[in-house]
């Protein structure tokens, strides 16, 4: 019970001395419910960016296919006329290619990301910035 009592002395104390951050984190969680009550189109922004980059991924894979199909040996030896079986033998080239295009996949997917988060950004900013108390053209006062 005594260690009850300084656990809850220690908790009250450490709210006291943290009251101001406190205050600051509940006003910053209000302002981001404010933003998206007035911003509730801001969902669409990722779900597009990530469809978007679904897509780039898929045409990537198949690039990387057609990459790695590049072959350099002839068709393996075989008993029977008219096999499909090829040896796969990749050139230096054909490595160098691969390592290009996995850094390329990740330099890509990275800006995406990117492009994604500035959207976000930007729409915060103005939506921040605007004046709430004037309407704008469509008459909804603040939004962005």
């Amino acid at each position: 019970m005594f260690g009850a009592f300084v656990s809850a002395g220690l908790y009250y104390i450490f709210l006291v001395c943290c009251f101001k951050q406190l205050r600051i984190s509940i006003a910053v969680i209000e302002t981001a419910a404010d933003w998206f009550a007035d911003t509730k189109r801001i969902v669409f922004v990722p779900l597009g960016y990530f469809t978007f980059g679904i897509l780039v991924f898929a045409a990537w894979a198949c690039a990387l296919v057609m990459v790695g199909s590049i072959t350099v040996g002839g068709a393996l030896p075989t008993t029977e006329q008219g096999t499909q079986l090829k040896k796969v033998e990749w050139s230096q080239e054909t490595y160098w290619m691969i390592y290009t295009m996995w850094f390329g996949i990740f330099w890509i997917m990275a800006f995406i990301i990117a492009c994604n988060e500035f959207v976000v950004i930007v729409a915060t900013v103005t939506w921040y910035f605007s004046r709430k108390d004037i309407p704008d053209r469509d008459g909804i006062p603040g939004d962005s």
